[in-house]
């Protein structure tokens, strides 16, 4: 490391950082372990049970009540799973993992409980980021890559996306490592094994498949067809081991959803139901016209298939760029591009901050990009009630939609126009201005994560009460409760 080397004021800067950063997480993790508290991870553990039995995994709320019930009554030598109602009485949400998924789930749950395999799927999606973000650095900061990794990890852990994926159960961070690591492959034109990649990352969460547009565009048939039978391959794994059922159920409950409107929903859809409704009608809408929501949705999609199709054939020498500019997309154009998504956005961040050191108001462009950053880093709840009034739902409410739609503007602005407008000399000597910056841009992170871990630990009553470390009648931050 000849950069601590030379300047041990950052090493110490970073040690302290990253002690403290891990002090938090493991405090959160723990407590979450030790406590039952509904997530994601607990409630596809459970439906991975039924899956094993050959029962619908996708059952929705009021089935699965009864059939956990059920089960606490029939247990009576120990044999059947410990299930409790307490997980899935704080959710209307069935499980929404695609088939694959499921499966993949209910292997491990022959052998480990749903506090291990929580714990596992925590510690295995931060050491899938730390790896990611190590190529990362590598790929973008070769004489600086330690500097640079150690600055990413703390931007990174100190997003509050970041945090929240941990804290629900997400796997966002892991599916971000699939990301990076099918981009460099791509980029260094190993095709099979990026298609590979890429087609896992889809069956794991279908919005991955927008990357057919990219294959097809850069005329890259290696990677097309190694996505496509791949993608084949491991969606009808589960046909052949459980039949049609897990399909059927996952069918089912799609067709039952009905919180797009939900403000940590990022996506054109969320927004437009918000403005014009959903078939559902089940949150305040500005009116009631569900039919002209999915007619200017599906429009969008097919305007964006195109545009994707174009910038993603002019940048057929510069992967790394059509993929930053694709995963906004992705994001926008999914009908659930909820928050705890924003960070497979780190690639499309890295990218653009280098692309606003060629511009000519190079530092106005900095301060726009770093506090665009910051107002997406502010720590929002997710409201689920059916009682939010319009004026929330059109503003507060449409707040991440703003804020991504706003870093897309961004992005589409200094990168599609990408004349060089500065020497490459130039651009060299700003190169070093960049680590003052990342360095108070990580000072600030960090207490914004500060803050942000109170916030979400103090307001954990809404998804459990008797855990809560501060006892409130408010309830600022409605959790993924039945309203």
């Amino acid at each position: 490391m000849p950069f601590f080397k030379k300047t041990s004021g950052h090493f110490c800067f970073f040690m302290i950082m990253l002690s403290l950063l891990g002090v938090c997480y493991a405090s959160l993790i723990t407590y979450l372990t030790h406590k039952k508290v509904y997530n994601d991870t607990s409630l596809i553990f459970i439906s991975s049970y039924l899956l094993n039995r050959g029962e619908n995994p996708y059952m929705l709320t009021p089935e699965l009540k009864q059939y956990v019930a059920k089960k606490q009554q029939a247990k009576a030598k120990n044999t059947e799973p410990d299930l409790t109602l307490g997980i899935v009485e704080k959710t209307t949400i069935p499980n929404l993992s695609p088939p694959f998924a499921t499966m993949l789930v209910s292997f491990f749950s022959r052998f480990i409980s749903e506090q291990q395999f929580s714990l596992g799927i925590k510690l295995l999606c931060i050491i899938g980021e730390l790896v990611a973000l190590y190529f990362l650095s590598q790929r973008y900061f070769q004489h600086q890559k330690w500097f640079a990794y150690f600055s990413f990890i703390l931007i990174n852990f100190s997003f509050m996306g970041t945090v929240y994926n941990i804290s629900f159960g997400e796997i966002a961070l892991l599916l971000n490592f699939l990301l990076i690591v099918s981009t460099l492959c791509y980029e260094k034109k190993k095709d099979f094994s990026a298609g590979i990649l890429l087609a896992f990352a889809a069956n794991i969460k279908l919005f991955f498949a927008i990357f057919l547009l990219l294959f097809l565009a850069q005329k890259r048939y290696r990677a097309l067809c190694s996505f496509i039978l791949a993608g084949i391959f491991f969606a009808t794994l589960p046909f052949y081991c459980y039949g049609l059922v897990p399909y059927q159920g996952y069918l089912k409950a799609l067709s039952e959803l009905y919180w797009y409107p939900v403000n940590w929903n990022a996506s054109y859809l969320g927004i437009l139901s918000r403005i014009f409704g959903d078939k559902a009608n089940y949150y305040h809408s500005l009116f009631q016209f569900p039919v002209i929501t999915f007619i200017i949705y599906y429009g969008l999609v097919a305007g964006y298939a195109v545009f994707i199709f174009k910038f993603c054939q002019a940048l057929k020498d510069n992967v790394i760029q059509a993929v930053a500019l694709l995963v906004p997309c992705m994001l926008l154009l999914s009908p659930l591009g909820w928050y705890y998504y924003f960070p497979l956005l780190i690639l499309s961040f890295l990218h653009l901050f280098k692309k606003i050191q060629q511009k000519k108001n190079y530092l106005i462009y900095v301060f726009s990009f770093l506090t665009l950053l910051l107002v997406i880093n502010f720590p929002v709840g997710v409201q689920m009630k059916h009682s939010i009034s319009l004026a929330f739902q059109l503003t507060i409410g449409s707040y991440l939609f703003a804020c991504l739609f706003l870093f897309h503007c961004m992005q589409l602005h200094c990168c599609l126009k990408d004349k060089r407008i500065i020497s490459i000399e130039e651009t060299k000597q700003r190169l070093l201005s960049k680590n003052i910056l990342m360095l108070i841009f990580t000072v600030i992170f960090s207490v914004s994560t500060a803050v942000g871990f109170w916030l979400f630990i103090a307001h954990y009553e809404d998804v459990a009460p008797e855990f809560s470390f501060i006892n409130t009648k408010q309830q600022p931050f409605t959790i993924l409760l039945k309203p």
